[in-house]
């Protein structure tokens, strides 16, 4: 959406020009209702303020758009945008008598959808009005919870599901809109030289395998995808933020799903083989993550110091008798049932924080917050977890 009067005078001048376009050429046999007047007015703007965006983040890169019938229109949408004449206004926007697209048609046979860029009078207009990313804005979700179907073979996530709200679902839906109404108001910041836009800092909760008890986690806010060296460039009011982490989140969680008490300080450290122990922190998650026991890869720096394949079993069977309560574990699909834990844990954390004025950044196990709150963050985070478990954490504070 058009933020600055800056921007919402670009989308006032490209809505005049299509419309007298269309006059002009008689695209238009008669002038529109007013509801469909209202849905063009914001589906240009939404076309255009895409178009500035990409180019903002780079002047090389498109938008991917299906023009399908099967994906427009749909009733579960949650823009009515998304309608058939969108396919028109992006022809007429590209045409070269308007010139503020570029568009380059999909082809069905080849798997390749429909593509839109800057053109030409847009890229003028954005130049001379100084367009960066304060100009823009997110229109607020209310897609603030999904629910995706198991991946399929060679899809990088499943299929999204229309469900029914439920009052689970009503529930999800308030907290995650608590929690981004807290970041809206929020002032955080990136300041380094990479071309990030710090605008998109609302979140929503990814559900999989379609169940709302798997996965779960986190997404949506800028800096979640962000490297570990490119944090250190993001503020929070004043100041620049530590990171906090639960420490062997996986494998606590498995002891919490066993009901059996913690015996261990690092559960990652298995007697004898302390020096290996982030080769076996690598094990131990596949072991806990993967179905299938015949695939359960022992990592490189094993193998390279064990060549016995005996001694490589030998460490597995030392992991399963280290730690023999969640042993029933071992070789079941647990990852998303973890993530699910994870995610309830650190909305509790999100939500406790934001009632004492405190604001975190979530990265699916840990936070971002200021450096003058990481005391208080740290014992909320202690506190959640052992209310949802009722087994210690450890949370680590790191300065980026």
């Amino acid at each position: 959406m058009a933020k600055s009067a800056s921007a919402k005078d670009l989308v006032a001048d490209v809505i005049h020009q299509l419309m007298s376009h269309e006059a002009h050429d008689q695209l238009r046999k008669r002038a529109r209702k007013k509801k469909d007047f209202e849905i063009f007015q914001r589906q240009i703007e939404t076309i255009v303020c895409e178009a500035v965006h990409r180019y903002l983040t780079g002047a090389n890169k498109r938008i991917a758009i299906s023009l399908s019938n099967r994906h427009l229109g749909r009733k579960d949408a949650q823009s009515n945008i998304l309608n058939n004449t969108i396919s028109q206004n992006l022809k007429n926007l590209s045409s070269p008598v308007m010139a503020f697209l570029e568009l380059q048609a999909g082809d069905r046979n080849e798997g390749q959808v429909t593509t839109f860029w800057a053109g030409k009078r847009l890229i003028t207009r954005i130049k001379e009005r100084q367009l960066g990313y304060n100009d823009l804005t997110l229109e607020h979700s209310k897609n603030v919870i999904e629910l995706r179907d198991k991946k399929a073979e060679g899809q990088s996530k499943g299929k999204l599901i229309r469900y029914e709200e439920t009052p689970l679902t009503r529930q999800y839906r308030d907290e995650m809109e608590q929690i981004n109404a807290f970041l809206r108001e929020a002032d955080i910041c990136y300041h380094g030289n990479k071309d990030i836009d710090d605008s998109r800092v609302e979140l929503k909760r990814i559900f999989n395998n379609g169940s709302f008890e798997e996965g779960g986690r986190l997404y949506g806010g800028f800096w979640i995808s962000m490297k570990s060296e490119d944090l250190r460039d993001v503020m929070i009011d004043d100041e620049w933020v530590v990171t906090l982490d639960y420490g062997q989140m996986a494998v606590r969680l498995a002891y919490s799903l066993a009901k059996a008490p913690i015996h261990f300080d690092d559960g990652y450290l298995i007697p004898r083989r302390e020096w290996a122990r982030e080769a076996t922190k690598k094990l131990i998650n596949i072991m806990l993550n993967s179905p299938d026991a015949k695939n359960w890869s022992v990592p490189k720096k094993v193998r390279d110091y064990y060549k016995d394949q005996d001694v490589q079993k030998r460490l597995i069977e030392e992991i399963k008798s280290f730690h023999k309560p969640i042993e029933h574990l071992f070789g079941k699909p647990n990852g998303m049932k973890f993530m699910f834990l994870e995610s309830e844990i650190l909305i509790d954390v999100l939500l406790e924080l934001n009632s004492q004025g405190i604001l975190a950044l979530p990265i699916h196990d840990g936070l971002l917050v200021k450096p003058s709150q990481q005391d208080i963050a740290k014992q909320v985070m202690l506190k959640v977890f052992k209310k949802h478990t009722n087994l210690v954490a450890t949370v680590s504070i790191e300065n980026l």
